[in-house]
């Protein structure tokens, strides 16, 4: 029941809330495109913004991760630890790859 009321409930509240509101208001943007006859005009929007969220999400994960190497880095050299650096250090990709050349 949990599920229902955190999850789908809002789900479905904002379908309807697409389809009696927003769909009368703004039905030019769901007229046919003119350039891909088969897409909504307000398709574009739709692919800007995940676009936009999943890069943002992207640095936003990504500077946590550089965060919590440099926290732990302070704390292990801190607690005396003498090979910190290198064991919280980026791997080295590069060095596990064989090039021929």
């Amino acid at each position: 029941m949990e599920l229902v009321a955190k999850i789908i409930a809002p789900a479905v509240g904002l379908l309807a809330g697409e389809s009696f509101y927003i769909r009368p208001t703004f039905a030019p943007l769901y007229a046919s495109s003119s350039l891909v006859p088969f897409l909504p005009r307000a398709y574009a929007g739709v692919l800007l913004v995940n676009v936009v969220s999943t890069s943002l999400a992207l640095v936003v994960l990504g500077g946590k991760v550089g965060g919590a190497r440099k926290a732990f880095t302070e704390k292990a050299k801190k607690d005396g630890d003498a090979d910190a650096e290198a064991r919280f250090a980026y791997p080295k990709f590069n060095d596990a790859i064989p090039f021929s050349g």
